[in-house]
C-alpha cells in the first residue's frame, strides 16, 4: 500500500488527489477538536478552512522540494 501511495504521489494528478484527501482529513480533525471545545458553527468552519489552506501549503511546499532533489 505504501509503495502504491508513494508512486501515486509522485504523478501530477495522485499528488493533487492526495493532497486534498489528507487535507480535507486535517481540516476534520481540526473541526473535532474546535468542535469540542466552541459549541459556535462559525469557529468549526475557520477551523477547517485554515486547516486546510495550510495543509495544502505544506504539500506544495513538499512538492517543491521534491522536485528539487529530482
Amino acid at each position: 500500500v505504501y509503495k502504491l501511495v508513494f508512486f501515486i504521489h509522485h504523478t501530477k494528478v495522485g499528488f493533487w488527489i492526495l493532497a486534498i484527501i489528507f487535507s480535507i482529513i486535517w481540516g476534520i480533525i481540526a473541526t473535532s477538536i474546535v468542535c469540542s471545545l466552541e459549541p459556535n458553527l462559525l469557529w468549526h468552519i475557520v477551523a477547517f478552512i485554515i486547516a486546510f489552506a495550510v495543509c495544502i501549503k505544506l504539500h506544495l511546499r513538499a512538492r517543491e522540494l521534491i522536485m528539487l532533489d529530482v
